[in-house]
């Protein structure tokens, strides 16, 4: 798996490879020397990304797919830049029931605390994700959420206010509150203020992990 995203990456085009190209011309168009070239090739043809017919390679289906599907290349990116190294980890993760290979990224209890404070790749390749199929889910949420024309909402877990400002956008009439940890709202406030939207969304700081937490009142989640 960790070949795959510099393969991606060659800086090959699909076309080139659809059309047959040959090492010589693959390391002409990569910033990869020689060596580098030949074992990513090679690895690419033992993993079935790639077909080698009289000196050119191709790209099989596999390998078109890993190079253009959006939704392979975000499961790829995640796992590369948030879950590989944790991996390591999985025995001690299994027998102590904790997420044991978090702290390959940082000192952190939950993955949601120190998202905020991720490794700048391991942040983009998490939103690009979590945006993936979070973005594809709302146009058939939201009739249904709003189906009672509620006044108030409670986001619980905002993340960065994308679903929030979905909320905003179909239902001018609604208020928004986003509960979430200290450190993710400062995500969701800024992405708010950028679609001036602050007038309608709220900020609740809380960890809704933390069973001591008091949860808000019912005032705060309908109207």
């Amino acid at each position: 798996m960790p070949c795959t995203p510099r393969q991606r990456h060659s800086g090959v085009g699909s076309n080139q490879w659809r059309r047959g190209i040959s090492l010589g011309e693959v390391v002409s168009r990569s910033s990869l020397p020689r060596y580098g070239v030949k074992v990513l090739l090679e690895a690419g043809l033992g993993i079935g990304l790639l077909c080698l017919k009289e000196g050119r390679f191709t790209l099989s289906k596999l390998g078109y797919f890993i190079l253009r599907d959006p939704m392979t290349r975000v499961n790829m990116d995640v796992v590369q830049d948030v879950c590989y190294r944790g991996f390591f980890h999985l025995d001690e993760a299994i027998q102590q029931g904790k997420p044991a290979g978090l702290r390959s990224l940082g000192p952190w209890k939950t993955l949601y605390e120190g998202l905020s404070s991720f490794p700048a790749k391991a942040q983009q390749s998490w939103f690009a994700f979590d945006h993936f199929y979070s973005d594809a889910a709302f146009p058939a949420a939201l009739p249904l959420v709003f189906a009672d024309r509620p006044k108030r909402l409670l986001d619980v877990g905002g993340n960065t206010g994308k679903w929030a400002l979905a909320c905003a956008r179909f239902d001018p009439d609604v208020r928004i509150t986003i509960a979430d940890l200290p450190q993710q709202l400062e995500f969701a406030r800024e992405t708010v203020h950028q679609q001036h939207l602050s007038d309608r969304v709220d900020f609740l700081p809380l960890d809704v992990l933390n069973e001591a937490t008091p949860f808000p009142p019912a005032t705060m989640r309908s109207g």
